[in-house]
């Protein structure tokens, strides 16, 4: 396997910029995902990796070569595609072994690499098959064996599991994160999905308009999103933003809006004191917000009025407003709650951010 590297990589069509000046190293053996939303740059700069875009300017690397001017077949990597791209008329056999073929390898070979890919991926029994009697579960793993048995150093994965419905898409994921491990393949895997970009990667890289905003591991961009398009992103209920003003009392801090007063985290508190009497925008997940427990300091309660109930199984999902701000709340199943009751809520004060807003960078990030 080998490392990837990205240096200072862009990529124009015509007048349009769809990747700015990306740079990234993707280490051996490890799992990135290129995450973001539609139209953000991550598909092409996948494709750029591959080959199959040129590149505007900037250096790509595999290992130690420049692959600027190589093309697809000689760059040593594999890409498992969206759509399968499986030949109908050929059996899955056929499908695994074409590429093999293409490169002249001998048959005892191939078949060896065939059958080992079809162990790993457990279609042992589909081999006499074509696609069309394989269910889209299936049809992924047989693209995804066509590029194990290349062998290359590098795998690619463009947005594989989209096609499938979304309990197949939770096992896949397992299955795919299995079998890096297996394999200790260097990968770069493409998803607008952020629950799938938290699940497998060792790394995320969250894009938008073409521009990396954050790389990290996934709870660390979590916990601690540098800007506000980030915090937004990653998270699922977002994360709720509300417009306040920093005041003080009693020479501590507070975060102010109609209706709603909670004090700035000690740790955000040196940072917040350039922004006294000036608005942040004020973020606070909807998992820290609860339910009010003995525990909870009377400085992190506030009053909130349910307008939607969105249960869920295993938590609740409330709309609420706060005085003139609608925010999501999670609580637990058995909290006893009715649309248009008034409720009490306290929040998890050492998990509030805050973000400058004009910059929308986060404010007091270590």
């Amino acid at each position: 396997m080998a490392q990837v590297t990205l240096e200072n990589v862009t990529k124009k069509f015509d007048e349009v910029v769809a990747v700015r000046d990306v740079s990234l190293t993707v280490n051996d053996r490890e799992f990135v995902v290129l995450v973001g939303p539609s139209g953000c740059g991550k598909s092409t700069t996948l494709r750029m990796i591959a080959g199959l875009e040129e590149i505007t300017s900037g250096t790509i690397k595999i290992g130690d070569r420049v692959v600027n001017d190589v093309p697809p077949k000689d760059r040593d990597i594999a890409m498992v595609f969206q759509n399968y791209a499986l030949y109908p008329h050929m059996t899955v056999y056929d499908n695994m072994a074409f590429g093999l073929k293409l490169r002249k390898f001998p048959k005892p070979e191939i078949q060896q690499r065939v059958q080992e890919a079809a162990e790993i991926l457990g279609i042992q029994e589909l081999l006499a098959r074509k696609p069309r009697a394989l269910s889209g579960g299936q049809r992924q793993r047989v693209a995804v064996g066509r590029a194990i048995v290349r062998k290359p150093q590098v795998f690619l994965f463009d947005e594989p599991l989209s096609n499938l419905d979304a309990k197949l898409r939770v096992a896949m994921r397992a299955e795919l994160k299995k079998l890096h491990h297996g394999l200790q393949a260097t990968v770069v895997y493409v998803t607008h999905d952020q629950v799938e970009a938290m699940t497998m990667g060792d790394r995320i890289v969250i894009m938008k308009d073409g521009l990396i905003q954050q790389v990290g591991a996934p709870l660390q961009v979590y916990a601690q999103p540098q800007n506000q398009f980030v915090a937004g992103f990653i998270g699922s209920p977002a994360m709720n933003f509300i417009p306040c003003t920093v005041t003080t009392r009693d020479g501590n801090l507070f975060f102010t809006a109609p209706g709603f007063t909670l004090p700035v985290p000690t740790a955000k508190a040196k940072a917040m004191a350039a922004y006294k009497v000036k608005a942040v925008s004020m973020g606070i997940r909807p998992e820290d917000m609860h339910e009010v427990t003995p525990q909870d300091p009377a400085s992190s309660l506030f009053d909130a009025k349910v307008e939607v109930v969105e249960p869920v199984g295993h938590e609740i999902y409330l709309d609420v407003m706060v005085g003139s701000f609608e925010i999501i709340a999670r609580v637990s199943p058995d909290t006893p709650v009715k649309v248009g009751q008034t409720i009490k809520l306290a929040a998890s004060l050492d998990k509030l951010h805050a973000f400058d807003p004009q910059t929308e960078r986060a404010i007091g990030l270590a």
